[in-house]
């Protein structure tokens, strides 16, 4: 398990993956949880007023991370964005190959400017360089560097100016087992480490503010919470819930903790199948396993698995009995 940034789905939809760059050069498509050989997708949304509110942390609903994208026949992303009464506001995309076919370069235009946005560069194992701009000056970048084995091992991030506000160190064993993560903010101070020892079934992890004070501090052993502080009560601080890194039989678990080792949340969400990127069920329950918040969803597909319709039904501590929250429609074209 890995401890967790709470991050809006919207956004966790959108971020790119670095494990391996040719794939998701040419499956952009597949990662964005399509099968079959898509060529574009629009989508609508109708959402109920209802009061319903989703608890501070993770979130149960997952908005749709392509309202309006195409791809190309190798299942590139080539424009997304969304219709407006403006028309449509988005992005096209650029993508230059080597002679074997592979993107080394990516170049992300605004669709209604044409201004560059964003530039990244990948190499064999993915994303290498990135560069955030507006209104032609470089706002933000990073770099990414990659181990023998083509996981993770260091990350930087910098400011407009080429200051430095951040970096990374991952070590992982030949199997990808992470055995280290530690970050450093602006000042060179530690933010967080998390250290795994395999064969003894003992982690750690811990958190320090701006001028190096612990935060929180969490050991497990056996995958078991052995100890857990934290400085505030206040929730959602990175380091307090920890879930899978990827769902188990179509099944995900988060758990969230509190003082004394107290389990204050767990959040289960069920997939209409492993790897899926179509949730089936989100339920958010207490300490004590009482319901709190939940979101169920019910899908129509088509003759590729992916959906055309999708609805989705609510409870929580207002809404006791399920109330119909979202239905959403896609049209679908392929190749």
């Amino acid at each position: 398990m890995r401890a967790l940034k709470w991050i809006p789905a919207a956004a966790s939809l959108l971020l790119i993956g670095a494990s391996s760059g040719q794939d998701i050069a040419r499956t952009d498509a597949r990662s964005d949880g399509f099968n079959g050989p898509l060529k574009s997708v629009l989508s609508t949304t109708v959402r109920h007023n209802i009061g319903w509110r989703q608890p501070d942390g993770m979130a149960l609903i997952w908005p749709i991370g392509c309202q309006e994208c195409y791809y190309d026949p190798d299942g590139a992303r080539v424009r997304s964005g969304q219709r407006s009464a403006d028309g449509f506001q988005g992005n096209n995309i650029l993508l230059s190959r080597d002679a074997q076919g592979h993107v080394f370069d990516r170049r992300i235009l605004d669709a209604s400017s044409g201004a560059l946005k964003v530039h990244d560069v990948l190499g064999p194992f993915g994303l290498t360089e990135q560069t955030y701009y507006e209104r032609g000056k470089v706002t933000s970048s990073r770099t990414i560097r990659y181990d023998p084995f083509g996981y993770i091992s260091e990350t930087a991030s910098f400011a407009g100016s080429g200051q430095q506000t951040e970096h990374s160190h991952s070590t992982y064993t030949e199997e990808g087992v992470l055995t280290e993560d530690s970050a450093w903010g602006r000042n060179g101070q530690l933010k967080w480490q998390q250290l795994i020892d395999p064969e003894k079934h003992t982690e750690s992890f811990n958190t320090f503010d701006d001028a190096g004070m612990l935060k929180l501090a969490w050991t497990r052993t056996d995958d078991k919470m052995a100890s857990f502080w934290e400085r505030s009560d206040e929730g959602n601080q990175y380091g307090d819930c920890l879930g899978d890194d990827e769902d188990k039989n179509g099944t995900r678990e988060t758990h969230c903790f509190a003082n004394g080792n107290r389990e204050r949340a767990v959040i289960r969400e069920q997939f209409v199948e492993p790897k899926s990127h179509d949730l089936k069920s989100a339920e958010w329950r207490d300490g004590d396993g009482k319901l709190l918040y939940a979101a169920y969803y019910d899908y129509e597909v088509d003759s590729r698995r992916n959906w055309t319709r999708r609805s989705i039904w609510v409870i929580s501590p207002e809404l006791p009995e399920r109330k119909l929250y979202e239905e959403d429609t896609r049209i679908l074209v392929y190749w």
